[in-house]
This record gives structure tokens, C-alpha cells and sequence, in this order.
């Protein structure tokens, strides 16, 4: 009985002392596994003085529990041949179920602990016999792959009967375990944490390089991992998933903040009311040589199309799209009719964006405040969700707020290339567009500079879109007013859309399916003509009376003359400006030759406007303009040779003039000449201060 007591303490502890040293199993719960264990059996006890070393081999099956994966049940058959003092052996076969508990404390390494009680049955000289057994074993395993292993281990087992045992020994095996169902072994990565920030769908180019939230992951694996990726999917609007992250090596327990990216199809502009969707998130990386995975999913929202936060008030410039079919042809034939029929003498961009303006007015467009959103409140929180149209929305539904407004005439502009740019104030947002001149130049050209924006070496003006109604001059005026009051005290801000598509850049609106039809090209001109007019006459209106005064009474009535004749040749009045250098040419002065010259190039008469600007030269050669006009009018005439030595001259003595006339020596080709065509348009007038 004693050695009965001490078999089954030794089983108990050996239960025990599994459960106290291995809480953890790195084995999958509810796995089946199989174990071959061939070794030796080493007699003690009474056994000893009947038996000899002997061996056998062990078949278990065992079944990790799903509430507690290092606990498992087995069942084991085994065959033993124990060899006697006598010339016979004993055969041995016992057949038993137990209970161990399995650890892996580290991912190539596994240890068992488990306890046994069955019954055993022996044969020796064809008599059979038997009786129930104990044992307790241990199995320390190498893993080579996740389903196999080689291992070592040991054990003791106890066959009662009266008054001595059976039989006891001690086993010292080797064996093998194999593990069905491991080929794809369970991940101890974990996302304890996502964060999804809600997606807006015009901004889809944006979230290529800029996060739509992000994941805390953690490292639970039994060691370190190599090779993380991180990648997101959403499905119905990404191609596939969008590598977020690879980390080359992440440390058991390390914790890693992981940003999100997504790189979206334009399937997402086809949502019209906010919707939720569902975003994969995978997790692919190296452990142990082997190849890990797992996902989970996440809930993400996506607002509608038309959606847009203020937190940047850059981000508007998205919904700038220059290149909407519908918008170019209403735009560009506008811009056509300008430069056709205009006064080519005033500032082009200026002409092109009063067309359009006025355009805008005789299509019917009118300033709406959005009831459910309107700007001046929703630009206080930054994260409130405003509704913004897009351009060819605007121009359809012929209604706006001051930024669908805004956005819409800017796009316009874009669209005929002109640049344009977001103007900011508390609670509004208007929009300027360039001259396409630098400062000195504007300062010289407009009556009330003032009225305009200098930035960078560039002439922004201003307009406030929402008095469309108004006309383009008192939409200028107020906007002009507006930006001097608010820049005054630091409230004013500009932003140039062509800086602004830099982070947030423009998307079309697919499958608009809206079709325009822009006014007639007659009532368009006659709208524009008369505010052009009313332009030139409030432009030179004072300048022309103090002139004319000056004249009557100044000793110096040549310079006063062709001064007044720049003055009505700037805005296109040239009849008038002929009249005063024909005047001022009559005592010989040089920039009355010039300008002489001027008008005659225009009027593409290049040989009577080439001996004017040889009058010059008489009197002034090292004078820029005078080489200027000899180049422009020798260009025309083809003859090169007297070109490059007039362009020489000028590149010498005025490097900045030479470079904004460089097609005087660079279009020699067809294709160069056309894209010239604008600049060789231009002259420059001779007003000698």
C-alpha cells in the first residue's frame, strides 16, 4: 500500500506542479494532437528481482480543452517487452486515459506534464493476467514545423498486486508529436484600440498620404515577429487593400500606433447621403519562421460627395474642377468672345474674368444663403459638416452661397487659365484672381491700385461673388474694400488655389449627367461691353482733365501729349491716342515715335511701324524700348539677323525686358511662334516722365 500512496502523490504533483508552472498554453483550444513515444523500460523495485530492462512504444491521442487550452485529455495504448530472468519475457499492453497540461514557453519548445490511470494487461507463456495501473510522465519537444516535433521524456509507472506490485519501472522514450490542424497557426497579434475618422469622399486623392484614422497593435506572440504589414480594404471603393505600415521588427510586448491610409476609386463620388461601411484591416508578419496572418473588421462613415469641414480652408480647392466638361465649354466660349471682341488694350485676365462675371449675372446666378449651412456659421467650428457645391451644380441650379459661389467662379477662371485664390475673412469667403502682372506694372495700369492685392510679385484682384447681380465693378470695389478693412487688423487670408491642390487636389463629379446652355453670345457682350466701358471712363476720366489742363498752359506740351496718348492707348481709345503723338512727333520727341510705331504694329502694318522705330533710334539708340520696337517689327519681317542685334542690346542694358521678350530668339519654329503669339501681341509704351 505504501508504494501505491507514493505512485499516486507523485501524479498528483506532477498535475500540480504543471498547473502552477505553465498558466498558458501556446496550443490552439479544441485541437486534437497524437503523440509516439518508443523507449525504455528500467525495472525497480521488487520488479527488479524478476525482470530486466526491457522496451516498448506508447501511442497517445490527446484533445486541448477550449476553456483552458493547457489543459488536454488523451487516451494512450502501449506495448511493452519486458525480458525476465528466465529465458522467457513478459508481454505487456495497457490501455489508459489521463489528464496533462502543455506549455510552450517559447515557440520551438513545448513541455507536458501528465498523469494516467488505466489497466494492464500481461502475457507471459501464453497465460494472460491483469490489473489497473498509475503513471505519471513528462515530454520536453522540439517543433520543427507547427505540426511536428522530436522530444525527450521520462516516467513512472505503478501495476498493482498483492502483496508486491506487478509491475514498476521507470520509462526514459523519445518521440514524436504530431498536431492536426496547425498548418495555419493562430495569431497572438491583438488591435485593442481603431480609430476611424470619417471619410470625405472629394478629398479620396487626399487619403493616399493622409490618414483616415489609425490602430494600436500589440505584440502577445511568445517572442518577436518580423516583417509586419499593416494594410486597410474597403470594399465597393478601393481596388484592393492599401499598405499602411511595415515594421521590420516588433519585440514581444511591443506596443506600435500604426497610421491608417486608403487609397480610394472615384466610386466614392457617387455617394449622395452619408453611409457607413465596413474596412478590413489585415495584419501579416513572420514568427518563428513561419508565415502569420489575421484580420478584423471596423466600422468606418463616409459622408456624401458634397460634404467638407473648415478646419483648412484650403480644402475647398477640391471642388475646383478646371477640367469638368461642362464647365470648360460654358467658360472657354465666354473667354472667346472677350478676346474677339474687346478692348485689347486693357489687361486680358481683367477682360476674361469681367466676362465671365457678367456671364455669370446674365446666366441667372443669384446669391442664396444655405439655410441648413450656411458659411458664416459653420466656418466658426471647424469640425461642423458643411454642404458645398460643386461648379457645374452651381451653374445648374443658378444659386449659391458666397463659397459655392466662390468656388464656382474660380473654377471658371482656372478653366481659361487664369489663377485664382480663396479669400477668407470672419464668417465669409470671397475669391481674387491674377492679372498676370507683376506690381509696377499693375500700379502704373489701374487708376485706384489700391483696389488690388500684392503678394509674391504677383496682382491678385479681388471680387465679391456673392453681388454677382451687382456687376463685376462693384463686386470688385466691395471686395477690394473688404480685404483692406479685415487685412488691416491680421483677419484676412489668401489662399492660391494652384498651392492649395498641392495637399488637396481637384476631383471630378462622375456621371453629373447635367447638361449647360450658356446665354447668348449676343446679350453676354452687350452686358460686358457696357461694363467695360464704364470701366475705361472711370478709369481715365480725371486723368484725362488734368492732362488736357496741363496741356493748354505747359511749356512742355510734347511730353504732356504723349503722355495723354499712352493714357488712351492703355485702354484701347487709339484713335484718340494717335491724335496726341502725331502732335507730340511733331517736335521730334522720341517716345512720341515709339508709340507711333505701337499703334502701327498693332494694326500689323510692321514695315510703316519699323520706320518710326528708326525715327527713335535717330534720336535715342541706346534707348530699350526703341530696340525693342526694331526687334518686335524685324521679327515680323523675318529678318534674324537685325533681331539678335537689337535683342543684344536690350539683354545688355535691360536683362528683365529681354526675358519677358525671349521669343524674339527662341520661336524659330512654328509650334514656338504659336505659343508666342500672346506676348508678340504686346507692346510696351513709350511714357517719358
Amino acid at each position: 500500500m505504501k508504494s501505491v500512496r507514493s505512485c499516486i502523490i507523485v501524479l498528483i504533483l506532477c498535475i500540480i506542479v504543471g498547473n502552477l508552472s505553465w498558466p498558458l498554453s501556446a496550443q490552439e483550444p479544441g485541437k486534437l494532437f497524437f503523440q509516439i513515444t518508443p523507449g525504455v523500460n528500467i525495472p525497480l523495485g521488487p520488479s527488479r528481482d524478476m525482470y530486466t530492462i526491457g522496451g516498448g512504444g506508447e501511442l497517445t491521442m490527446a484533445y486541448t480543452m477550449p476553456f483552458a487550452p493547457f489543459l488536454f485529455a488523451k487516451g494512450a495504448i502501449d506495448y511493452s517487452l519486458v525480458p525476465t530472468l528466465s529465458d522467457n519475457s513478459l508481454s505487456l499492453i495497457f490501455f489508459g486515459g489521463g489528464l496533462g497540461v502543455s506549455f510552450d514557453p517559447l515557440p520551438w519548445l513545448n513541455l507536458q506534464a501528465s498523469g494516467s490511470v488505466g489497466y494492464g494487461l500481461g502475457i507471459y507463456t501464453g497465460q494472460p493476467g491483469g490489473s489497473l495501473y498509475l503513471e505519471g510522465s513528462g515530454l520536453v519537444s522540439f517543433f520543427f514545423t507547427p505540426a511536428f516535433s522530436l522530444g525527450v521524456g521520462g516516467g513512472y509507472r505503478h501495476q498493482f498486486s498483492q502483496p508486491v506490485p506487478f509491475y514498476q519501472a521507470v520509462r526514459i522514450n523519445i518521440g514524436t508529436t504530431i498536431r492536426l490542424g496547425t498548418g495555419a497557426a493562430k495569431s497572438n497579434m491583438r488591435i485593442p484600440k481603431v480609430r476611424f475618422d470619417p471619410v470625405f469622399p472629394v478629398f479620396y486623392k487626399h487619403y493616399d498620404d493622409h490618414t483616415v484614422g489609425d490602430l494600436t497593435l500589440v505584440n502577445e506572440e511568445k517572442g518577436p515577429v518580423k516583417n509586419v504589414t499593416v494594410s486597410l480594404f474597403i470594399n465597393q471603393y478601393m481596388d484592393g487593400p492599401k499598405e499602411c505600415a511595415v515594421i521590420p521588427e516588433m519585440k514581444k510586448g511591443e506596443i506600435a500606433e500604426i497610421p491608417l491610409y486608403a487609397l480610394f476609386t472615384d466610386n466614392v463620388l457617387s455617394i449622395t447621403e452619408g453611409t457607413k461601411v465596413t474596412a478590413q484591416l489585415l495584419v501579416s508578419y513572420e514568427y518563428s519562421k513561419r508565415d502569420m496572418s489575421f484580420e478584423t473588421t471596423e466600422t468606418g462613415r463616409m459622408y456624401d460627395r458634397n460634404a467638407m469641414t473648415w478646419d483648412d480652408d484650403r480644402k475647398a480647392a477640391a471642388f475646383i474642377t478646371a477640367k469638368d466638361p461642362e464647365v470648360l465649354k460654358f467658360a472657354k466660349n465666354i473667354a472667346g468672345l472677350v478676346r474677339e471682341n474687346s478692348n485689347k488694350a486693357v489687361n486680358l485676365n481683367f477682360r476674361i474674368g469681367m466676362g465671365l462675371f457678367e456671364a455669370l449675372g446674365e446666366h441667372g446666378v443669384n446669391y442664396v444663403v444655405d439655410p441648413q449651412t450656411p458659411y458664416a456659421e459653420f466656418s466658426k467650428d471647424s469640425m461642423a459638416v458643411d454642404y458645398l457645391q460643386f461648379p457645374v451644380q452651381t451653374l445648374d441650379y443658378k444659386a449659391g452661397d458666397c463659397d459655392d459661389l466662390s468656388i464656382c467662379y474660380s473654377t471658371m477662371l482656372e478653366s481659361t487659365g487664369i489663377e485664382t485664390a480663396f479669400i477668407t475673412t470672419p464668417g465669409h469667403i470671397f475669391m481674387a484672381f491674377s492679372l498676370g502682372i507683376n506690381p509696377d506694372d499693375a500700379k502704373k495700369l489701374f487708376k485706384n491700385p489700391g483696389n488690388l492685392i500684392y503678394r509674391d510679385n504677383t496682382t491678385w484682384l479681388p471680387v465679391e461673388t456673392t453681388m454677382v447681380q451687382d456687376g463685376f465693378l462693384k463686386a470688385w470695389e466691395m471686395g477690394a474694400k473688404e480685404w483692406r478693412e479685415n487685412n488691416l487688423n491680421g483677419n484676412a487670408k489668401i489662399f492660391p488655389i494652384h498651392e492649395a491642390w498641392q495637399s488637396y487636389e481637384p476631383v471630378g463629379l462622375p456621371d453629373a449627367r447635367i447638361s449647360l446652355t450658356a446665354p447668348a453670345s449676343d446679350d453676354i457682350l452687350e452686358r460686358y461691353t457696357k461694363a467695360v466701358n464704364r470701366f475705361v471712363e472711370r478709369e481715365i476720366a480725371d486723368k484725362v482733365a488734368e492732362l488736357e489742363e496741363r496741356i493748354k498752359t505747359s511749356r512742355d506740351r510734347a511730353r504732356l501729349q504723349n503722355k495723354l496718348g499712352v493714357l488712351y492707348a492703355q485702354y484701347g481709345l487709339m484713335e484718340k491716342a494717335k491724335e496726341q503723338f502725331v502732335e507730340a512727333a511733331q517736335a521730334q520727341s522720341t517716345p512720341a515715335y515709339v508709340n507711333l510705331g505701337n499703334i502701327l504694329f498693332l494694326e500689323k502694318q510692321y514695315e510703316e511701324a519699323l520706320e518710326y522705330y528708326e525715327l527713335a533710334e535717330a534720336e535715342d539708340p541706346e534707348n530699350t524700348k526703341v530696340l525693342l520696337g526694331i526687334a518686335k517689327a524685324n521679327y515680323e519681317l523675318e529678318n534674324q539677323g537685325t533681331v539678335k542685334k537689337a535683342y543684344a542690346k536690350i539683354q545688355q542694358k535691360d536683362p528683365d525686358l529681354a526675358e519677358r521678350f525671349s521669343y524674339l530668339v527662341s520661336a524659330t519654329d512654328d509650334s514656338a511662334r504659336a505659343s508666342s503669339a500672346t506676348i508678340s501681341e504686346t507692346v510696351v509704351w513709350d511714357e517719358e516722365e
